[in-house]
Order: C-alpha cells, then sequence, then structure tokens
C-alpha cells in the first residue's frame, strides 16, 4: 500500500514543481488565476463532503471530531495573528514570504497529504480523490509560490529548493495518514480528519474566495467553483462504483 501511495503522490509534487518552474516563462493572468482559486475551492468542499467529514463522522467519533475541528480553527487564527498580517495576499504585488506563509503552506500540504494516506488506507475511502485535491492545491501552491519568489528576485535554485521541500512534506503527511490506518487509529485518525476539515474549511474562505474577488474575478467566473466541486463528487461517485463491483 505504501508503495502505492508512493507511486500516486508523482502526480502532485510532479504538479507542484513543474507550476512553480513554468511561471519564469508563462505567467497566468489574473483572471486565468482567479478562476483557477474558484475551482480549487469547489474541489475542496467536494472533497469535504464526500471523504474527509464521512471519516470522523460516527458516534463513536464525536468526541474527536469535536476537539480536532476546534484545533485545526485555533491553529489556524494563531497563525494568521502571529505570522500572517491580513494585507499579505498573493494578489498584492508588493507581498514577500514570511513565515506565516510558509507555515500556511506546509501546514496545508501536510494535511493533504495525510488526508491521502488515510484515503489509500481505509476501505471506504476514495485516495484518487485526494490525489486529486492535492493536485489542484500543488497547482496554485507552486504557480503562486514561485511568482512571488521570481518576483523577489530570488534565482532558480531557491525556488527549486523551496518546492522540493514542501512536495517533501506532502509525502511525508502521506506517509504518516497511512501509518495512522495501518495502526489502526481510529480515534486520532477521527481526530486528524476533523482538524483536516477545519483547516481546509479556513483555506476556502479566508484564502481562495477571498483572493479570487481580490482579483478582479467575473461573476461568470464563479461558475468555475461548481465545475470543481462536480468534477470531485463525479470521481468520487464514479470510484465508489468500481469499488461496489
Amino acid at each position: 500500500m505504501l508503495f502505492q501511495i508512493s507511486i500516486w503522490m508523482i502526480l502532485p509534487i510532479s504538479i507542484i514543481l513543474v507550476s512553480g518552474i513554468g511561471v519564469r516563462w508563462v505567467k497566468p493572468s489574473d483572471r486565468m488565476t482567479a478562476i483557477m482559486f474558484f475551482f480549487a475551492a469547489g474541489v475542496l468542499i467536494a472533497a469535504l463532503c464526500t471523504e474527509v467529514i464521512p471519516q470522523s463522522m460516527t458516534r463513536q467519533r464525536t468526541p474527536a471530531f469535536v476537539i480536532g475541528f476546534t484545533v485545526g480553527v485555533v491553529l489556524m487564527l494563531l497563525i494568521r495573528s502571529l505570522f500572517s498580517p491580513p494585507q499579505e495576499k498573493i494578489a498584492n504585488p508588493n507581498r514577500t514570504i514570511t513565515l506565516g506563509s510558509i507555515l500556511n503552506i506546509g501546514i496545508s500540504l501536510m494535511i493533504n497529504g495525510v488526508l491521502v494516506g488515510i484515503a489509500f488506507g481505509v476501505p471506504d475511502a476514495s485516495g484518487l480523490v485526494m490525489i486529486f485535491t492535492l493536485s489542484v492545491k500543488a497547482t496554485l501552491i507552486g504557480s503562486g509560490l514561485a511568482q512571488v519568489l521570481f518576483r523577489n528576485g530570488r534565482p532558480m535554485m531557491t525556488v527549486m529548493i523551496m518546492l522540493i521541500t514542501f512536495s517533501a512534506v506532502a509525502y511525508g503527511g502521506a506517509v504518516i495518514g497511512w501509518l495512522l490506518v495501518v495502526k489502526n487509529a481510529e480515534i486520532i485518525t477521527a481526530f486528524a480528519c476533523a482538524t483536516a476539515a477545519a483547516i481546509m474549511l479556513w483555506v476556502v474562505f479566508e484564502e481562495l474566495m477571498v483572493e479570487a474577488h481580490e482579483r478582479g474575478s467575473r461573476r461568470s467566473d464563479s461558475l468555475s467553483f461548481f465545475v470543481g466541486c462536480g468534477a470531485a463528487i463525479w470521481l468520487s461517485m464514479q470510484l465508489v462504483d468500481a469499488v461496489g463491483q
């Protein structure tokens, strides 16, 4: 199973590297980036509804869900208040890489990696849905992070090191998620899924949607939210049907 996870993790890792390096020569327009933000928000919401929350919502796991969800909210509030000033948005042309943004990216990728590991280890979960979710997020993180670094005069080697480091964090999270399932740590798994749910909701409403609108998006661009949501739900349904057969 760990070998299978490692093989599938090549996809999001490759995407974060390619998207990061690619913006050196091809920079997406503000409107295209806004569409990507909306699409990613839809994918995250669908993944929450079909994969993450169902893994933690059982009567026996209610305390773990409540505690984990609270921890996720408090963690993001602390990071935002201590390290990330409100004006530090990707859409801000004068934005720089801060400790808060590094922690935010690292925690987000780690959580998504954990969910990949759990999804592949739990029979009822769909690992490919979480791979799809992580790949969409990797596109935004790779391109957004690289744009800021290049704009601040960082050399290609520095950009590569940071992208590889974040990729390693995501893969490490996948291994941790797999170990949770192997050790049959149901309570810890429920706690991790609940924490992930809170962080993913935070990312959707405090980052993706906000920054999409700050880029001057049109109302029609928000259709990509429903496209992303529908695509992730469709993928989940197809995988469930395939497992049932």
